[in-house]
């Protein structure tokens, strides 16, 4: 499992195969786990290690029998497409009818106004799952851990295509850079602030 200081990411990997652990033991699976982001703000980190806990336990205890269908956890894939080259990784693949469904969780709570870009981020996955991991997919969910609302789509060919045009769409405009930035997230981000052209802007 890995953890965040932005996004406490609660994983149920192979850690959590049956026997489901207890609330006790989630928590010392979690502690002994749990990597603090660098430049971490103390008060904060704990905050965050104590929300994915909780998270944890609600998971197992009302999702524990799915356990027993997890394929793989954390499952980095590669990819070409034209002149890019994609790396991501998939937070969980479960075997379903037919295939496999790919979990992505996320620490929050679910917003409308977010499933355009999780719907981005779940086709880029399934791209990935099926060009890199030769894996069918036929089902996409995102897992909002913070109100365990669970958003669903059904993976096709037709999906696939329209997915892999909006993405070579998307990187012949970073390539370009005519994008703009969103600088909402700025505040939050350790990873890329030594090297971010707007970190001064943003402060």
């Amino acid at each position: 499992m890995v953890y965040g200081l932005q996004v406490p990411h609660p994983l149920p990997t192979s850690n959590f195969q049956p026997p489901i652990p207890s609330p006790e033991e989630v928590a010392e699976i979690v502690a002994s786990a749990w990597l603090p982001a660098p430049q971490a703000d103390l008060v904060q980190d704990r905050q965050a290690q104590q929300a994915a806990v909780r998270q944890l336990q609600h998971y197992v205890v009302h999702h524990g029998e799915s356990l027993s269908r997890v394929a793989q956890a954390e499952t980095g894939f590669s990819f070409g497409l034209e002149r890019y080259v994609l790396v991501g990784k998939i937070d969980l693949l479960r075997h379903t009818g037919g295939g496999y469904e790919l979990i992505d969780f996320k620490a929050g709570r679910s917003a409308p106004a977010a499933l355009e870009q999780v719907d981005a981020q779940l086709d880029l996955y399934a791209l990935g799952a099926e060009a890199s991991l030769r894996l069918p997919i036929v089902r996409q969910s995102a897992h909002f851990l913070e109100d365990d609302e669970v958003y669903t789509r059904e993976w096709s060919p037709e999906r696939a295509t329209s997915g892999r045009e909006w993405l070579e769409a998307l990187l012949d405009q970073i390539t370009r850079r005519q994008f703009p930035p969103r600088l909402a997230y700025c505040p939050r981000c350790n990873e890329f602030r030594a090297i971010c052209p707007y970190t001064e802007d943003e402060r």
